[in-house]
């Protein structure tokens, strides 16, 4: 993402999927640190453009797509967790923002799972919802799966399963 100098920012952590509005996977979604997060056009990987740009509150460190939703979630750690809609990509919008220190986001099937130092949070992305938190045993969490590769996210869903 070196080349895209139109965007604010350094390009922290990205997010490439086939989205319902881009089945081409064309875009993807970038976190920019300080200046929020940004959607651009991949079609050309040595010229990238950027089709909209949103800034956000904290430092943005890691982005997720939740395509079931169409939601990009950003974990901008003091800033909170940010859900923004990006069915429009050249105007994406804040939806809500979930205030906690989020550092590493991940989605899967419409639940936005985030880390918080020891803790994982699991959100719903449609409403935004907090579902559950579990504690990762007192140490931090600097990736979203365990020592054997599997992510933390299946053992907050188990634990959503039981109750």
């Amino acid at each position: 993402m070196r080349y895209c100098t139109q965007a604010r920012g350094s390009a922290l952590w990205h997010s490439m999927p086939a989205a319902p509005t881009d089945p081409t996977g064309r875009l993807a979604f970038v976190a920019t640190g300080a200046f929020g997060m940004a959607v651009v056009d991949t079609r050309r990987f040595n010229n990238p453009i950027v089709l909209g740009q949103l800034d956000l509150p904290g430092d943005a460190t890691d982005i997720a797509y939740d395509r079931v939703n169409d939601v990009v979630i950003v974990a901008s750690n003091a800033g909170g967790l940010h859900f923004v809609d990006v069915s429009d990509p050249m105007t994406p919008t804040l939806l809500r923002t979930a205030r906690f220190q989020a550092s590493r986001v991940e989605t899967t099937l419409g639940v936005a799972y985030a880390s918080s130092g020891r803790f994982l949070r699991a959100f719903d992305v449609r409403v935004g919802q907090f579902l559950a938190r579990t504690n990762n045993a007192g140490s931090r969490l600097y990736r979203l799966s365990d020592r054997r590769g599997v992510p933390l996210q299946h053992r907050l869903r188990n634990a959503l399963e039981k109750l």
